[in-house]
């Protein structure tokens, strides 16, 4: 009956999936991060049941929009307690023909509880169904059709403001690192956390590594995004974390950090709820090609999704570099007016007259052959989450100084 710590929680979490025909989670909060991945990576034989929380703004919407969306995820939404307070267990079970086990402690389904923070389960095989009949007495109480509750919070949504945090080390300096010096995957990582100190210390009202308001979020909710099947269902969050906006109750939520769209009115317009879905469609089917590519085309295959987004009226490169990101973030990175001069100067690109498009794949090819863009993948969960953005971090450099 072992306990089990932060930097063993996502191996240990893919294991037991591996292992099991039923899995249940009851939890207060779930977000976009290697955790969610790795459930929805091996649902194959799997069926899951999943009961969260709302309260506090702290359960990303889009994440529950991909749940929802598996034929063999269930998901219901827990009511607050009568007397006030939160829904807050943290609370996992695998069941196998052979053994259920069960999960207590104080991780949530979130990438800080997966790796973020530090977390303690306690792991116990559940012998007298103690954990099995919490939860279906849980489950049997909540109504089966999430959808009115999820709507209803997605348009109130709102994440809760940046964490402070201090990792011990000293003040940032304004010398700051430059991709130029920035060779080994380590020196990559400590970049990031320098760049990310810096934006604290200087009280930007965002970062880059936390979990909320950082490029990491902004990244992971946007491929949680641009990533589905189907963009015919949308909402205004969507459109919002696509494009990039920041507007009503998304103020202050950062979308942005990979460039704005809010000057290419027409395709903020295709965006909208009740924008063109044809054309969403068009640009969806380019989306894919580079979701699908394997290694060895992704910088085609980009290529190619840029020349079709580009031939519809209003959507530029910089819109398609943008989207292409946040699909592929491992491997693909957002270029637009600003960004532009800098990492064409890192990949020593001459100047073009119209660089996105032009080289478009020389930079990505400049990128690639890089030693921190090579590394292998980490062990290390907080550095996981780093490595399959890496690519699109890169933005970080040019804007955080």
């Amino acid at each position: 009956m072992p306990l089990i710590r932060s930097d063993r929680l996502l191996d240990r979490f893919t294991d037991l999936i591996g292992e099991s025909t039923h899995v249940d989670i009851a939890v207060a909060w779930v977000g976009p991060g290697l955790a969610v991945e790795s459930l929805l990576e091996n649902l194959d034989g799997v069926q899951a049941r999943i009961v969260v929380g709302l309260s506090g703004n702290a359960t990303e919407p889009t994440t529950l929009r991909v749940l929802m969306a598996e034929d063999n995820v269930a998901l219901r939404v827990a009511s607050a307690p009568s007397g006030g307070g939160l829904f807050h267990p943290k609370f996992y079970r695998f069941r196998s023909a052979q053994r259920a086990t069960c999960w207590i402690g104080s991780a949530n389904f979130t990438r800080g509880g997966f790796g973020g923070n530090a977390e303690l389960v306690h792991e116990f095989r559940d012998e007298n169904d103690i954990g099995g009949n919490w939860f279906e007495e849980l489950w049997a109480e909540l109504d089966e059709d999430p959808e009115s509750a999820v709507s209803d919070y997605e348009e109130r949504y709102k994440p809760p403001g940046p964490g402070r945090r201090n990792r011990g080390r000293p003040v940032v300096q304004r010398d700051l690192p430059r991709l130029d010096d920035v060779e080994t995957w380590e020196e990559f990582v400590a970049a990031l956390r320098v760049l990310d100190d810096y934006c604290h210390h200087y009280e930007f009202g965002w970062d880059v590594l936390g979990e909320t308001h950082s490029y990491l979020h902004t990244i992971g909710v946007g491929m949680e995004v641009v990533r589905r099947a189907s963009w015919e269902r949308w909402s205004l969050h969507d459109r919002n974390i696509l494009m990039g906006l920041e507007s009503g109750a998304a103020k202050g939520q950062f979308w942005g950090l990979l460039g704005s769209m809010r000057g290419a009115g027409m395709v903020v317009g295709a965006f909208a709820p009740e924008g063109n879905s044809e054309r969403r469609a068009q640009v969806h089917k380019q989306v894919q090609r580079v979701v699908r590519a394997d290694e060895d085309e992704i910088v085609d295959a980009a290529d190619a999704a840029i020349a079709g987004i580009r031939q519809l009226h209003g959507f530029g490169a910089a819109v398609a570099t943008r989207l292409l990101a946040l699909a592929r973030p491992d491997r693909l990175v957002s270029v637009n007016g600003p960004s532009a001069p800098v990492l064409g100067g890192f990949a020593g690109l001459p100047k073009a007259r119209d660089p996105l498009a032009a080289k478009y794949g020389k930079l990505l090819t400049k990128i690639h052959d890089r030693e921190w863009c090579k590394a292998p993948e980490p062990t290390e969960a907080g550095e996981r989450e780093i490595w399959r953005c890496r690519a699109a971090l890169l933005d970080a450099f040019v804007h955080v100084r």
